[in-house]
């Protein structure tokens, strides 16, 4: 059976969903150039003008759960890891996002412009993907975990199977693109760079917006797994941190700006340029045993989405692994 959020964890959830969304929402948008490299955070990784689009789509698979969740760990991790591996990341593009509390959960960092200090926080920091995943909520902003969100539908909780999953996907990918993604990264020292290409395949028409997530590969920890604490479980695909703004455990999935918008021609291209900082806050840790996060360029992937407006949610285009 799922778990569902109560009492002070759904209203925690509920308010920092509610916080990140006004302060993102707040932001200022404006088009990215279509020629040459468009660098973000001062500098790039070789540029994306090497980069050749494929005229392929992808599916979006998220994957919400939490370290304590019993039924992640019995059902949901293992049905969500199986999936991938059977399609594969050229295929479907995975994220494992972690709820409030959870040993997985990143750090965000609070700027001193709010409270005149530098201060890091234990905290959900992408809230603002789970108003794009259409995961039910109840009055109070909380559900059910695991909850599984793919390709702009949710699937369900603990019932949905890796089976359906790959149906899911094999159906989707039939499509073909409005736009395709193709993606570059390199890691030097601590510096996380992704070059970035997209291509209209067909006449785009509205708001296209990227992310550009890293993800974790692979990483052993707990995980409540039934009513069995098990402190060697793989966790795969973990969402680490967003290079939105290069600035480590920020809370922007989105940005502030387009990068088309409009009537968008067949064949237009778009570049840019992410950077990312990496900072191990290892040595704050509140005593409840986080799994943390030690850079690894082996076990590091960048995935680059594209999202299209749709109201106050963004919806799901397509998108690329970065391996």
């Amino acid at each position: 059976m799922p778990i569902i959020y109560i009492t002070m964890k759904k209203l925690n959830l509920f308010f920092a969903i509610l916080v990140v969304t006004t302060a993102f929402f707040a932001g200022c948008k404006k088009d990215e150039t279509s020629t040459g490299d468009d660098d973000n955070n001062n500098g790039s990784g070789g540029g994306s003008s090497s980069l050749v689009v494929e005229n392929k789509q992808r599916s979006l698979l998220a994957y919400v759960t939490a370290t304590w969740c019993g039924p992640c760990g019995q059902y949901g991790g293992p049905n969500f890891k199986a999936a991938v591996t059977e399609k594969g990341t050229s295929e479907i593009i995975a994220l494992n996002i972690q709820t409030g509390n959870s040993r997985l959960t990143p750090y965000f960092k609070r700027p001193s412009s709010i409270d005149n200090q530098d201060s890091v926080y234990i905290s959900p920091i992408f809230s603002p993907l789970f108003g794009s995943l259409n995961i039910p909520t109840n009055a109070q902003g909380g559900f059910s975990i695991p909850a599984f969100s793919m390709n702009n539908a949710y699937l369900g909780t603990s019932n949905v199977t890796s089976t359906t999953m790959t149906n899911n996907a094999t159906s989707y990918n039939s499509n073909a693109p409005v736009v395709g993604v193709a993606a570059k990264k390199t890691i030097s020292g601590n510096t996380i760079t992704v070059d970035v290409k997209s291509k209209f395949f067909k006449e785009g028409s509205g708001e296209y917006f990227w992310s550009a997530l890293v993800v974790e590969k692979s990483v052993t920890g707990y995980q409540l797994v039934g009513g069995t604490a098990n402190e060697n479980y793989e966790h795969k695909y973990n969402v680490r941190a967003s290079m939105q703004n290069g600035e480590m455990y920020n809370q922007s999935v989105f940005g502030g700006s387009s990068f088309a918008s409009g009537t968008v021609a067949v064949g237009t291209e778009f570049t840019k340029t992410f950077k990312l900082n990496y900072v191990n806050y290892s040595a704050i840790n509140p005593g409840f045993g986080l799994i943390q996060w030690n850079l690894n360029p082996a076990t590091t992937n960048v995935a680059v989405i594209v999202w299209k407006k749709n109201g106050t949610r963004y919806d799901f285009v397509n998108g690329f692994v970065a391996e």
